[in-house]
């Protein structure tokens, strides 16, 4: 959260495309993991709060990592 400088617990987190759909819930560090995951263009939408934000992710290569996600 920007605004009060600290992590998400429990937003939802939606992987969506050609190669299904996946969620993932953020823990208590606002970290989330989805594994095993086809090879594929997808739409990765985060929303808690009221507040979302979404944006194109692609698992054609491995152990993405997204670095922190500002909710605004």
């Amino acid at each position: 959260d920007p605004i009060e400088k600290e992590v998400i617990i429990g937003a939802t987190c939606t992987l969506t495309g050609k190669g299904g759909k996946f969620t993932a819930i953020t823990d208590n560090f606002g970290d989330f993991w989805l594994k095993d995951l086809p090879e594929a263009d997808f739409t990765l939408t985060i929303a808690a709060g009221g507040k979302t934000k979404t944006f194109e992710v692609s698992t054609k290569e491995k152990d993405l990592g997204l670095g922190d996600i500002p909710l605004a």
